[in-house]
């Protein structure tokens, strides 16, 4: 899985950098966030890159989230227990610039801050923050904002046959608890076990979060836990980073949301 875990973070990197020459030439640089799932043998990678975030859950009540969220903003720097924000770390340590516009920490780059900042700091496609022109090729790890994604495991054991996951983007994630999400997919009468029940939880889960309010980007992808069955817990190949809550021939999914500029996204 280790093998597999690095061939898909360099997938993600010459994605990146694919994206970036694609998007080069629009008036407004665009890019994208992904949350991934890929099983392999008796593992599940969990590949999020951006803000998407990626849920596992067994009924209404038992839900953690399983991938780890690239913001400015680490809940774990909000109450306290840690020092500084990661990201926001590595962005300064590169030559970046992370500000606050209208309450919200955004990434400036090396270019001027003309389009209000990215709110997240790794995506696809954002050479523009780092003024790189088409065809340049940066070293991943010197990006500021980065196309390197975090990438968590889950082995067998932990992952039941009426579990579920969900794969949603930023703008569910930033407006429904994952309790609300829950509820939405395990607190319904149709299973997860037919595609129309599936579809139905995710078209419930999208419908929440605008009843909520959410103008974002919204999408959501509910996945039959049973398919990876018996599924340790969850190792993170990436030592600087924290690791996910959670943990399982070869099967993908993956959700993702596409960032809009000018401080919108």
């Amino acid at each position: 899985p280790l093998n597999v875990a690095h061939a898909v973070e360099r997938a993600f990197e010459n994605l990146d950098q694919m994206l970036f020459v694609q998007f080069r030439g629009q008036a407004v640089p665009e890019g994208s966030t992904a949350a991934t799932l890929i099983r392999v043998g008796d593992v599940i990678l969990v590949a999020n890159l951006g803000d998407s975030a990626v849920y596992y859950g067994e009924g209404p009540r038992h839900v953690a989230q399983v991938s780890y969220r690239h913001t400015l903003e680490d809940p774990l720097f909000k109450t306290g227990l840690l020092a500084s924000d990661p990201e926001t770390d590595r962005v300064r340590e590169l030559g970046g610039l992370v500000q606050s516009v209208r309450g919200v920490n955004r990434v400036a780059g090396r270019q001027s801050a003309r389009y209000g900042g990215l709110t997240v700091p790794r995506s696809f496609g954002d050479g523009f923050w780092d003024n790189l022109s088409p065809g340049t090729m940066l070293d991943p790890i010197r990006k500021i904002v980065s196309g390197s994604p975090t990438i968590g495991m889950i082995l067998k054991d932990q992952i039941k046959y009426d579990g579920w996951f969900a794969l949603v983007c930023d703008g569910v994630a930033d407006t429904l608890s994952i309790e609300a999400i829950a509820a939405q997919v395990a607190g319904t009468g149709d299973c997860v076990s037919s595609q129309e029940g599936i579809l139905a939880k995710a078209d419930r889960v999208v419908k929440a979060t605008t009843r909520a309010g959410s103008a974002d980007n919204m999408s959501c992808t509910i996945l039959n836990a049973g398919m990876f069955a018996e599924i340790s817990p969850v190792k993170d190949v990436h030592e600087d980073t924290p690791t996910p809550p959670f943990k399982g021939s070869s099967d993908a999914a993956a959700s993702g949301g596409r960032k809009r500029r000018r401080g919108t996204d």
